[in-house]
This record gives C-alpha cells, sequence and structure tokens, in this order.
C-alpha cells in the first residue's frame, strides 16, 4: 500500500538531512546543559571541531534558537526555542485541563490569569486569559518569568525537585540576575510558599501590577503548571488580595482534583 505521507520517490527509510542532525545535536546539548556553555563546551560535549559547531551555531542565533551572550560569549536556547517549547507544552492533555480552570478563575475575579510551565531554567508562559481590568502592558505567550523575582517562580521553586533546586540558587548566588543573592533568605521565601500554598508579590514581568501564584501538579508529573493572577495595583486592597486568593485556591483543588492529583 502507498503511503500517502511520503513522497511517491522517497524509500521507505530515507536518510534525512545530516545538517538538521547536527543541529538538533547542538540544541539537544544545550538543553542538557542547564546554563549557558561555551562553544568549547558544545565542541566538546558532541566531540565536533569548533569551526563546525561555530556555522551552525552563527544559523541557530540568527533563527532565534539559540541566543549568545554578548558579555560572555556563552550560548544559550534562544526565544523561538521557548515558544516552540511552550507551544509544545501547550498543547499536552494537562494544560487543558488547567486552561479549563484559568478561564474560569479570569471570569470569577475578573483579572488577567496565565499559565506558567517549566522550561529549561525558567518558568515560560504558555497561555493567557485576559479579563476586565486592563493591564499596562501585555506579555506575549512564550515569555521567561524571572525565577526569583516573581510569584509564579517562588511558586515553581516551591513544587520543583530539591535536587534541581539546589542548583537553581547556586546559579542564582553566582551569577547576576533579578532577585534576592542570599541563600538564606531564598530558601526562607521557599519554604513560606511551601507553607501558604501561594506566592504574591509586585509583578516582575508587568510593572505596575501585583501577581499571585499557585501551582498544580498532576499525577506522577515531577513539574508543576502554575496559575498566576494579576491585579493593577489600583486594584490591590486587603478584601480583593483576600478574595482573589480564595479564588485561586479554589481553581487550584479543582484542577488538582481533575488532574488525578
Amino acid at each position: 500500500m502507498e503511503d500517502i505521507d511520503r513522497p511517491a520517490e522517497e524509500p521507505a527509510s530515507p536518510k534525512g538531512i545530516g545538517s538538521v542532525d547536527n543541529a538538533v545535536q547542538i540544541l539537544t546539548a544545550i538543553e542538557q546543559a542547564r546554563r549557558p556553555i561555551t562553544l568549547s563546551d558544545i565542541s566538546r560535549m558532541l566531540d565536533m571541531a569548533p569551526s563546525k559547531a561555530y556555522r551552525y551555531l552563527v544559523s541557530l542565533v540568527r533563527t532565534g534558537m539559540v541566543a549568545k551572550s554578548e558579555s560572555t560569549g556563552r550560548y544559550d536556547l534562544g526565544p523561538l526555542a521557548g515558544r516552540i517549547g511552550g507551544e509544545a507544552i501547550r498543547r499536552t492533555n494537562d494544560l487543558a485541563v488547567v486552561t479549563e480552570h484559568s478561564t474560569s478563575l479570569r471570569d470569577r475575579t475578573g483579572h488577567s490569569v496565565n499559565i506558567a510551565a517549566w522550561g529549561e531554567d525558567a518558568p515560560i508562559i504558555v497561555r493567557w486569559d485576559y479579563g476586565s481590568r486592563a493591564l499596562p502592558i501585555i506579555a506575549r505567550t512564550g515569555a521567561r518569568v524571572p525565577l526569583f523575582a516573581s510569584s509564579a517562580g517562588r511558586v515553581f521553586l516551591a513544587m520543583l525537585p530539591d535536587a534541581m533546586v539546589g542548583r537553581l540558587i547556586d546559579t542564582q548566588v553566582s551569577t547576576p540576575g533579578p532577585g534576592p543573592r542570599d541563600p538564606e533568605e531564598i530558601r526562607a521565601e521557599i519554604e513560606a510558599t511551601r507553607r501558604d500554598g501561594v506566592a504574591t508579590l509586585p509583578s516582575a514581568l508587568i510593572p505596575g501590577t501585583t501577581s499571585m501564584s499557585a501551582g498544580v501538579l498532576a499525577e506522577h508529573q515531577p513539574l508543576p503548571l502554575v496559575l498566576t493572577v494579576l491585579m493593577p495595583e489600583s486594584d490591590v486592597t486587603k478584601e480583593e488580595l483576600r478574595r482573589t486568593g480564595d479564588a485561586l485556591r479554589d481553581a487550584i483543588a479543582t484542577a488538582a482534583r481533575d488532574l488525578g492529583a
């Protein structure tokens, strides 16, 4: 029987394109490193000549699949890689379930709500449900959320495996970036979030708003999805924080039941 998905002239086991395979190997090496790495690192990890790896990196940087730091020369996954990863997560069944509760939370509170999933080393927004209360600016789907300076980041740190959190704290303490630098302060914030189940602080992503986040784990899944409600500063009162917090906790509890957690 003819395979209608394969051109008639193409063999049943096509060789593919070697240059694409090499590019994917480079992307995989950067992903597995869990941190920005040098050309020498990539060359060593793949047993690939530096000159050859560099040519691929030039194209990957140009397309946005890889980002190169101007200050350090190190390579990391780029904005296009983040958007593709976010879209892949968006299409999963777990996200479809949480999306139902994100929409209901938006309708109940009137505030904008987003869902974040874990990227290579930070949360990535994979969905927005915009509320009736206008926000100063809009962050696009696929945007990275500051891990140590956001309510969503604090929730991820409270729910990620301890070994992973330890590595992330070490990186935060030793490299420039937003958020606290003292490891004891960071761990105290993580414990407070674990106790409360919710993190609230001024949004690092959208100035002029306060964000409130909580996370849910699907059954047998090590990484959570995190719901975040964003409130314009003009709306933030003790009563509004209480009302929104109750609605967020209800949404998370119902989503957890639906996911079998």
